[in-house]
């Protein structure tokens, strides 16, 4: 489980998505948007979904933002603003659908 650090103190990861909505066909779809794996994370994959940081969020949302903008957010997130931790496996399943899934194994 991957959380982030400001402070010491822990505080939701926000990944950055682009988000289409057909409307003949009813159907929305999303990808996230990823960039090469910091040190913490290349242990376990080589990319990672792009993190903003909570005082990102509202110019990330900016529609009139330029490319040389948007590309000053897709920067990999730092390991040292990151915790790790194992979680139990119980988070395999669908079937498993609560919070205790992401406690410390």
């Amino acid at each position: 489980m991957l959380t982030t650090r400001d402070n010491s103190a822990t505080w939701p990861i926000v990944w950055i998505f682009i988000k289409s909505y057909f409307k003949a066909k009813q159907h929305v779809l999303f990808s996230i948007i990823t960039t090469e794996a910091n040190s913490l994370v290349g242990k376990i994959h080589d990319s990672i979904p792009v993190i903003l940081r909570k005082d990102e969020e509202k110019q990330w949302l900016d529609t009139h933002m330029k490319d040389d903008e948007i590309m000053q957010y897709l920067n990999k997130y730092t390991s040292e603003n990151m915790n790790v931790y194992d979680i139990s496996t119980l988070v395999n399943s669908p079937h498993n659908d609560m919070s205790d899934v992401l406690l410390p194994a």
